[in-house]
Protein backbone atom coordinates (compact mmCIF):
# COMPACT_ATOMS: atom_id res chain seq x y z
CA UNK A 1 0.00 0.00 0.00
CA UNK A 2 1.16 2.93 -0.73
CA UNK A 3 0.02 6.99 -1.11
CA UNK A 4 -1.82 7.66 -4.36
CA UNK A 5 0.44 9.64 -6.81
CA UNK A 6 -1.18 12.65 -8.31
CA UNK A 7 -2.14 12.58 -11.93
CA UNK A 8 -2.09 14.51 -14.97
CA UNK A 9 -5.04 14.15 -17.38
CA UNK A 10 -5.32 15.77 -20.40
CA UNK A 11 -8.54 15.43 -21.29
CA UNK A 12 -9.71 16.84 -25.05
CA UNK A 13 -11.47 20.12 -25.01
CA UNK A 14 -14.48 18.27 -26.57
CA UNK A 15 -14.40 16.03 -23.55
CA UNK A 16 -14.55 19.06 -20.94
CA UNK A 17 -16.88 20.82 -22.53
CA UNK A 18 -19.17 17.36 -22.21
CA UNK A 19 -18.90 18.23 -18.35
CA UNK A 20 -15.51 16.74 -17.21
CA UNK A 21 -15.51 18.61 -13.71
CA UNK A 22 -14.89 18.39 -10.22
CA UNK A 23 -13.68 17.64 -6.89
CA UNK A 24 -12.32 14.04 -5.73
CA UNK A 25 -10.72 13.28 -2.55
CA UNK A 26 -6.92 12.42 -2.69
CA UNK A 27 -7.00 9.01 -1.09
CA UNK A 28 -4.80 6.09 -0.69
CA UNK A 29 -6.11 2.69 -2.22
CA UNK A 30 -6.29 0.18 0.32
CA UNK A 31 -7.10 -3.51 -0.90
CA UNK A 32 -6.04 -6.86 -0.03
CA UNK A 33 -2.75 -8.48 0.88
CA UNK A 34 -0.61 -9.54 -2.21
CA UNK A 35 -2.87 -7.05 -4.52
CA UNK A 36 -0.64 -5.06 -7.19
CA UNK A 37 -0.13 -1.34 -6.24
CA UNK A 38 -1.47 1.55 -7.91
CA UNK A 39 -0.01 2.63 -10.65
CA UNK A 40 1.86 6.24 -10.41
CA UNK A 41 -0.39 8.37 -13.03
CA UNK A 42 1.35 11.81 -11.86
CA UNK A 43 3.02 13.93 -14.49
CA UNK A 44 1.53 15.54 -17.93
CA UNK A 45 -1.08 13.74 -19.91
CA UNK A 46 -2.18 15.08 -23.69
CA UNK A 47 -5.67 14.60 -24.90
CA UNK A 48 -6.37 12.19 -27.98
CA UNK A 49 -6.83 15.50 -29.90
CA UNK A 50 -3.61 16.76 -29.02
CA UNK A 51 -5.16 20.55 -28.17
CA UNK A 52 -4.86 20.03 -24.16
CA UNK A 53 -2.80 18.75 -21.38
CA UNK A 54 -3.60 18.11 -17.87
CA UNK A 55 -1.19 18.04 -15.60
CA UNK A 56 -1.43 15.95 -12.25
CA UNK A 57 0.78 16.50 -8.95
CA UNK A 58 -0.28 16.09 -4.92
CA UNK A 59 -3.73 14.75 -5.26
CA UNK A 60 -4.99 17.74 -7.30
CA UNK A 61 -4.42 18.42 -11.42
CA UNK A 62 -5.63 21.41 -14.01
CA UNK A 63 -6.01 20.97 -17.61
CA UNK A 64 -5.11 23.45 -19.94
CA UNK A 65 -4.89 24.58 -24.13
CA UNK A 66 -1.43 23.71 -25.28
CA UNK A 67 -1.44 26.52 -27.43
CA UNK A 68 -2.61 29.22 -24.84
CA UNK A 69 -2.03 27.99 -21.59
CA UNK A 70 -5.66 28.66 -21.14
CA UNK A 71 -6.65 26.56 -18.14
CA UNK A 72 -9.92 24.58 -19.14
CA UNK A 73 -10.54 22.30 -15.74
CA UNK A 74 -8.89 21.83 -12.36
CA UNK A 75 -10.00 19.28 -9.65
CA UNK A 76 -8.42 16.63 -7.45
CA UNK A 77 -8.30 12.61 -7.43
CA UNK A 78 -8.00 9.22 -5.85
CA UNK A 79 -7.23 5.97 -6.96
CA UNK A 80 -9.95 3.95 -6.12
CA UNK A 81 -8.08 0.46 -7.04
CA UNK A 82 -4.73 -0.18 -8.75
CA UNK A 83 -5.37 0.30 -11.86
CA UNK A 84 -8.72 2.80 -11.55
CA UNK A 85 -8.84 6.70 -11.00
CA UNK A 86 -11.44 8.32 -9.80
CA UNK A 87 -11.39 12.27 -10.87
CA UNK A 88 -13.81 15.12 -9.34
CA UNK A 89 -13.42 18.16 -11.98
CA UNK A 90 -14.63 21.78 -11.70
CA UNK A 91 -14.86 23.09 -15.30
CA UNK A 92 -13.62 26.11 -15.52
CA UNK A 93 -15.11 26.89 -19.45
CA UNK A 94 -18.58 25.54 -18.88
CA UNK A 95 -18.89 26.09 -15.20
CA UNK A 96 -19.99 22.49 -14.04
CA UNK A 97 -18.46 20.00 -11.91
CA UNK A 98 -18.62 16.13 -12.45
CA UNK A 99 -16.83 12.70 -11.91
CA UNK A 100 -14.53 10.82 -14.38
CA UNK A 101 -13.17 7.31 -13.90
CA UNK A 102 -9.96 6.22 -16.01
CA UNK A 103 -8.86 2.62 -16.03
CA UNK A 104 -4.92 3.33 -16.67
CA UNK A 105 -4.12 0.71 -19.32
CA UNK A 106 -0.69 1.06 -19.02
CA UNK A 107 2.31 3.45 -17.85
CA UNK A 108 1.47 5.55 -20.81
CA UNK A 109 -2.41 5.21 -21.41
CA UNK A 110 -5.63 5.38 -19.75
CA UNK A 111 -8.90 5.36 -21.05
CA UNK A 112 -11.57 7.50 -19.41
CA UNK A 113 -15.40 7.79 -18.70
CA UNK A 114 -17.33 11.21 -17.84
CA UNK A 115 -20.48 10.93 -15.70
CA UNK A 116 -22.61 11.50 -19.17
CA UNK A 117 -21.04 8.47 -20.66
CA UNK A 118 -18.47 10.00 -23.04
CA UNK A 119 -15.38 8.19 -23.75
CA UNK A 120 -11.96 9.33 -24.37
CA UNK A 121 -8.49 8.44 -23.90
CA UNK A 122 -5.18 10.20 -22.28
CA UNK A 123 -1.36 9.44 -23.36
CA UNK A 124 1.27 9.87 -21.02
CA UNK A 125 3.38 13.11 -22.54
CA UNK A 126 7.14 12.31 -23.23
CA UNK A 127 9.80 13.30 -20.64
CA UNK A 128 11.82 16.39 -22.23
Amino acid sequence: MRRARTIAVGGTLAALAAGIAGCADRGTYVGPPGQPQPMSIEGEWIGADGASVSRFAGGTFTTSMISTGEILANGSYRMTAPQTVSISMHSVVRQTTSTVTCAVASAVQMMCTAQDGRQFSLTRRAAG
